[in-house]
């Protein structure tokens, strides 16, 4: 008697008129029942065949949880690793999650039950890791799914919590004095004033506005800068609270500066006598003893004019030294 057809699992013995299989069939075995099994016998004139069906039923194990995943936390941005684009990126490997007892390959997938599978477009996962670039924050559920090769499969919960931290004030603006009459520019860059550790796409992660400018002074933006300029009269004297506020969506900050605008008073002259000059020869006056101040305390330069509207450097018979008098 012989035998064909017999699995690889399986070791014939033949003894005389008996037959006996051994053996012990993998899981992976059960994939190829049943075996057709051939058993032949020949008198040496004739033969005869006997096929008997060996089905092997599979005592497969799923695949289990041996190190659960669990949560992750993460502040948005602030704590992730920048990739060379700068754009915030965190890897997370999860291939240490689950493990077979049968020695069977596994896939894993992953589920997001809160959108019917779809993943955000901020995570993806390419069977081994998660990466992560958040662009928005909350706690988001996700399922991995470990499938065997038998269509077996084991679920641990994921969770991803990503954190917002607020736009915070760090260098509040310095008041500012303006006079009527005078032109006025100034320029505020907010990321001096403001800051957002959430670093999206390699910038900070919030917008921002002025508010509450007076009529006779006008703001512009550009990039990160914004810029106010105009020329108060004097019906505008008075003090302007302007406001800055920074906002990332979830919060906002505010810092706030004024701009005084004050009526400029003219430089005052007392102790001023009238002089007497011969028309030969040179007179030298000395004007040290008339006393020249600013009520503003601005600061102020000494010229010479004439009563009828006659600059001194319009004549050539006069000469003044403002630094000597």
């Amino acid at each position: 008697m012989t035998t064909s057809n017999v699995p690889a699992f399986l070791v014939p013995n033949i003894v005389g008129d008996n037959i006996s299989l051994s053996g012990t069939p993998a899981n992976s075995d059960a994939a190829g029942s049943p075996y057709n099994i051939i058993v032949t016998a020949d008198d040496g004139y004739d033969s005869t065949n006997f096929t008997f069906p060996l089905t092997v039923v599979s005592l497969n194990n799923a695949p289990h949880v041996v190190n659960p995943a669990g949560s992750l936390s993460r502040i948005a941005g602030s704590t992730f690793y920048h990739d060379c684009l700068g754009s915030p990126v965190f890897i997370y490997d999860v291939s240490a999650v689950f493990e077979d007892a049968d020695g069977d390959s596994f896939t894993m997938t992953v589920d997001h039950p809160a959108t019917t599978g779809t993943l955000p477009s901020w995570i993806t996962f390419n069977g081994i890791e998660f990466t992560i670039n958040p662009s928005e924050v909350g706690l988001f559920n996700f399922d991995i799914i470990a499938t065997d090769t038998f269509g077996e499969s084991t679920t641990d919960p994921f969770v991803v919590e990503i954190k917002n931290t607020h736009p915070s004030v760090i260098n509040n603006p310095l008041d500012s004095t303006m006079f009527n009459g005078t032109a006025y520019s100034r320029t505020i860059d907010y990321l001096t004033v403001f800051y957002d550790p959430d670093v999206i796409n390699g910038y900070q992660n919030f917008s921002f506005l002025i508010h509450d400018v007076p009529s006779f002074l006008v703001s512009t933006t550009s990039g990160t800068d914004v810029t106010i300029s105009g020329s108060p009269s004097t019906g505008d004297v008075g003090t302007y609270t302007l406001l800055l506020t920074a906002a990332d969506g979830y919060a906002q900050k505010f810092a706030s500066f004024d701009i005084v605008v004050e009526i400029n008073s003219p430089p005052v002259a007392s102790n001023v006598t009238d002089i007497t000059v011969k028309a030969q020869g040179t007179t030298v006056f000395d004007f040290t003893n008339f006393q020249i101040s600013d009520p503003d305390s601005d600061v102020f330069y000494d010229s010479l004019w004439f009563a009828n509207g006659t600059s001194q450097s319009d004549v050539n018979w006069i000469a003044f030294n403002s630094g000597d008098k």
